[in-house]
């Protein structure tokens, strides 16, 4: 599992995905949900995940 940390500017600023990996996350420790996904060639987002009754829900909610 990834490690949880505060999801500030300038970390949010600074992730990178690893060439090679396909995909990153940093997941925020103050906020249950909230991950920052990113992938060696795309920008960085704020995404909301959960379950709701079984099945997962993913939102955008910002993006760079």
């Amino acid at each position: 599992m990834a490690s949880k940390v505060a999801l500030t500017a300038t970390r949010v600023a600074g992730f990178k995905c690893p060439p090679e990996k396909k995909q990153a996350f940093l997941w925020d420790a103050g906020q249950k949900s909230f991950a920052l996904p990113a992938t060696p060639g795309g920008k960085p987002f704020l995404r909301f995940q959960s379950r709701f009754h079984g099945a997962a829900i993913r939102m955008t909610i910002w993006q760079s």
